[in-house]
């Protein structure tokens, strides 16, 4: 790896036009800077693969300076330990990005797909439940005691505690905590509209 020129942000159109570049390393004062250069740049026949040096990067920007085809991005606190293998990697190709941010951006991503996967994991859970353990589960997540629930639906405390046993084996779960944070994972259904309990008492 060779410096074959470098010169002031403000000339980097210069430097490109006067020495051929595989990579240029740019350290513009902004995010809003960078993106100006990086479009700026690749109008140009054959734009060099540009490595962005900034103080600081949110997601957003880094999105968007990725979506200008930037081809690294580095902190400039840090940018004298990454440079020795950013700059080789941008060159051949790969996407050179600072690991804090790098981690940030993965995270990111996989936010949404996990969330995904725990509401689907709770929903096959709660597919378990009868009609009526999941009236329980819910009266529980509404804050109610088991005493509570058993006068509610006009059954035995008894039978309530034998319906959250129930319920806390088919979720695979052992407290009323984890059980209705699978409920809330699944997207918490409101509360069972109150039926009569007479009817109640019928179908129990």
């Amino acid at each position: 790896m060779s410096v074959v020129a470098d010169g002031h942000t403000n000339r980097v159109l210069d430097v490109t036009d006067r020495v051929p570049l595989d990579v240029l390393v740019a350290s513009p004062a902004t995010e809003c800077d960078a993106l100006r250069l990086l479009r700026t740049i690749n109008r140009r026949p054959l734009p060099p693969r540009t490595v962005v040096l900034a103080d600081r990067v949110s997601r957003q920007g880094a999105c968007a300076l990725l979506g200008e085809r930037a081809a690294g991005i580095l902190r400039r606190s840090t940018a004298r330990h990454h440079l020795p293998w950013a700059v080789p990697a941008a060159a051949q190709g790969g996407l050179a990005l600072e690991p804090a941010l790098a981690s940030l951006l993965v995270d990111s991503y996989l936010q949404p797909l996990r969330r995904a996967q725990t509401q689907s994991d709770a929903r096959t859970l709660l597919g378990r439940l009868t009609v009526r353990e999941r009236e329980v589960l819910t009266l529980l997540a509404d804050g109610h005691a088991a005493p509570a629930i058993a006068a509610m639906l006009s059954l035995a405390p008894g039978t309530v505690k034998s319906y959250l046993r129930s319920v806390y084996d088919k979720l695979d779960v052992s407290n009323r905590i984890q059980a209705v944070r699978v409920l809330w994972s699944a997207d918490a259904i409101p509360s069972p509209a109150p039926v009569p309990s007479r009817a109640v008492g019928q179908t129990a």
